[in-house]
């Protein structure tokens, strides 16, 4: 009985020792939960700070290039999270620094050739080269001296201008690229 009390009496020593590791890594384990949290939100903060840093230099570039007020360019913004599209917010306002550098100077033009590019850029992206932004600075310019924008306005003129360069090269051996380089070449 002697041992059977001492076996018991070291149970409960045995027993209180692995009580106490178990909290102790119960103590640890939330230490560490907390510091993967903290890291976490640290991590979605700088997400949010470069986002909008990105956000606000966008911005400031369509301000630039456009001369439209800071409530405005918001504005336009919102239009543009408005268009139904796969392209991205980021792009879209990509289009419209563009459309500022080939003088749109007013929301409306600016919305207007923001649509039109997008319509574009998927229809003609794999068959034009450059970016979109180069895309549709040669569009922009052939629309300017074919003058199809004062016939149509911003939007119908590059969709028409679009449309012409794909039917064209759909129904000859000439790709879009050569078609936008000889429109060039022929405007001057």
């Amino acid at each position: 009985e002697t041992r059977l009390s001492s076996v018991k009496s070291g149970m409960q020593g045995f027993s209180s020792f692995t009580s106490k590791v178990k909290d102790e890594v119960r103590s640890f384990g939330t230490i560490v939960a907390g510091y993967m949290g903290f890291q976490f939100i640290i991590s979605l903060v700088k997400n949010a700070i470069s986002s909008l840093s990105k956000l606000n230099d966008q911005f400031s570039d369509i301000r630039k290039v456009s001369g439209l007020s800071e409530e405005a360019v918001r504005k336009l913004n919102d239009e543009l999270q408005n268009i139904d599209t796969r392209t991205s917010a980021e792009k879209l306002r990509e289009m419209a620094v563009a459309a500022g550098k080939l003088g749109k100077e007013s929301s409306k033009d600016i919305l207007e050739f923001v649509r039109a590019a997008d319509q574009i850029s998927v229809a003609l992206g794999d068959d034009l080269s450059g970016g979109t932004e180069e895309i549709m600075k040669n569009l922009g310019k052939i629309s300017q001296v074919f003058k199809t924008e004062e016939l149509f306005g911003t939007e119908k003129g590059l969709l028409k201008i679009g449309s012409a360069i794909n039917e064209l090269s759909a129904a000859s051996n000439a790709g879009a690229d050569y078609m936008v380089d000889f429109s060039k070449r022929m405007a001057g």
